[in-house]
């Protein structure tokens, strides 16, 4: 395993971890669609839960945040169907469940472990979720 995924890796289990405590048990905090500001539910500021924590660990979980967050702004931007039905596709889910699932699919199928946590949430979970393979096999399945 290379190094800089091995702490990848380790990082999405920490705020995976996190997260589970954080939120998961958060009945407000689950995947719905919102169709105004007021539906929104923003993650609060985790800094002084990771204040007690090394300043490489506090980092990278700020720095994995806003990659990720960086990554729905231009997702969202660019007009990608995937994201547009997220929201739909996976309602009713916590982060502990989107967490979990990431991970799962991630660690099921080695050959994957590349693929952007993005594409895992956007793309993979929904299909698994209805039973399809997890990446469209032609052009013709959605």
């Amino acid at each position: 395993m290379k190094p800089k995924f091995r702490i990848i890796f380790m990082l999405i289990m920490f705020i995976g971890i996190l997260t589970g405590v954080l939120f998961a048990l958060d009945k407000a905090r689950f995947v719905k669609p919102v169709t105004n500001e007021k539906d929104m539910i923003i993650t609060h500021s985790l800094y002084n839960a990771l204040a007690s924590l090394d300043s490489t660990t506090t980092r990278l979980t700020h720095m994995a945040y806003i990659a990720g967050f960086l990554d729905a702004v231009q997702m969202e931007e660019a007009n990608v169907p995937e994201v547009k039905n997220f929201l739909n596709e996976c309602q009713g889910m916590t982060l502990g469940d989107l967490t979990t699932a990431m991970l799962k699919f991630y660690q099921e199928n080695p050959l994957w472990r590349e693929t952007s946590p993005a594409t895992i949430l956007t793309v993979v979970i929904p299909r698994l979720r209805k039973g399809l393979t997890p990446f469209p096999s032609s052009n013709q399945e959605k």
